[in-house]
């Protein structure tokens, strides 16, 4: 029995009704993703603080004490959603020197007295590393301080501008879509695949 030309048209009308509706979907998916995307990014900034921290720049030296003064950076999450930090990197004269992930204390302060060895080529450290990044930062209000401890020729190695123009601390953070952007402070946050090699 030959079918009917109108059940043909019917049943052709419905495939092609189906496959609208579903690429329709998948638009307003895609759309919803995208826009969901733009309303939680994060935008990290890091900017150094100070050369010196200053309640400790009049301070007494106690007896036995060595004196030290602190050079400081700040994080702070600009943006509109939350920052997932995953690790820092130092570059001196465009070579990477040392990486870190987050929660690794001792490798950090290791990483910056590399980074004093490679500006000055010699034996001189820092005293202490200070201050614990969150793995998220969350936007607006929240920002964090790190704290490196030296005394004043080491902080001058590191502040002098002929060495600030040749090193380059870089960090990588991902938003709660897996966006994952690198920042220093230098230039804006750059959208990156992964941050998989921080």
């Amino acid at each position: 029995m030959k079918p009917n030309i109108a059940e043909t048209i019917i049943a052709v009308c419905g495939i092609i009704i189906a496959l609208a509706a579903l690429a329709i979907s998948i638009i307003v998916y895609f759309d919803s993703k995208n826009t969901l995307k733009k309303s939680n990014k994060p935008f990290l900034q890091m900017k150094y603080v100070s050369k010196y921290k200053e309640e400790y720049k009049d301070r007494k030296i106690k007896e036995g004490e060595v004196p030290f003064k602190i050079y400081a950076f700040n994080l702070a999450n600009e943006g509109i959603g939350a920052a997932y930090l995953k690790g820092f990197k130092i570059i001196v004269d465009d070579k990477q020197i040392w990486k870190w992930r987050l929660g690794d204390r001792r490798r950090t302060l290791d990483g910056w007295n590399l980074l004093l060895k490679e500006l000055c080529k010699c034996d001189m450290e820092f005293k202490f590393y200070s201050g614990k990044l969150p793995f998220v930062l969350q936007p607006n209000s929240s920002e964090a301080t790190i704290f490196i401890g030296g005394n004043d020729e080491t902080l001058s190695i590191l502040t002098h501008q002929n060495n600030i123009n040749r090193y380059d601390v870089q960090g990588c953070y991902c938003s709660i879509f897996d966006d994952c952007f690198t920042f220093d402070d230098k230039n804006p946050p750059v959208n990156i695949e992964s941050c998989e090699h921080f």
